[in-house]
């Protein structure tokens, strides 16, 4: 069973793409499985773009999804360690400096794709550095759209009447 009321932060380097993305995601996901109490958030390791919006790949492909971004980057606060249950590395590197700044709160922290036991050790690529061929493969993991809905029924068979009307002569 799932518990209720989770802090959960999401942590990459500037906070403008791979944190936002899982933060809006989860937000989404959670919503629509009807988890309560669960609050989500990311931040950055590096602060230099506090304020800033999401990059517009990320924007773009989180509203595909259905999980707008409405996130502004923010870098790591020192009380981050303490008001969070879970706080999420998106790479290795974040979540070595996330147990640097919070070594009493390293029980807290996990490496993203290590949710997934098909993924452990991973990290989830930065695409901004190759923003197209890796917003490709993120898209890829993305879960697909929904079916196209069913065609309409076909038509009902002629009635009898209009049928026998068809085979009847005109003389």
């Amino acid at each position: 069973m799932i518990p209720a009321g989770r802090r959960v932060l999401f942590v990459c380097t500037g906070n403008i793409c791979r944190s936002p993305a899982a933060e809006a995601i989860a937000r989404g996901l959670a919503s629509s499985h009807g988890l309560v109490g669960w609050t989500f958030d990311s931040a950055g390791t590096y602060p230099g773009h506090a304020g800033e919006e999401a990059q517009p790949h990320s924007r773009a492909l989180c509203a595909r999804l259905g999980f707008p971004i409405t996130h502004r980057a923010r870098g790591l606060r020192k009380t981050d360690g303490a008001q969070f249950d879970l706080l999420i590395g998106l790479a290795q590197e974040h979540v070595r400096q996330l147990k640097g700044h919070f070594p009493e709160q390293a029980g807290k922290v996990s490496l993203m794709r290590d949710w997934d036991p098909a993924s452990v050790g991973l990290d989830v690529e930065d695409p901004t550095a190759s923003p197209t061929p890796r917003m490709k493969r993120w898209a890829r993991c993305s879960p697909p759209p929904p079916p196209p809905p069913p065609p309409p029924p076909p038509p009902p068979p002629p009635s009898p009447r209009a049928t026998w009307g068809q085979l009847r002569s005109p003389l």
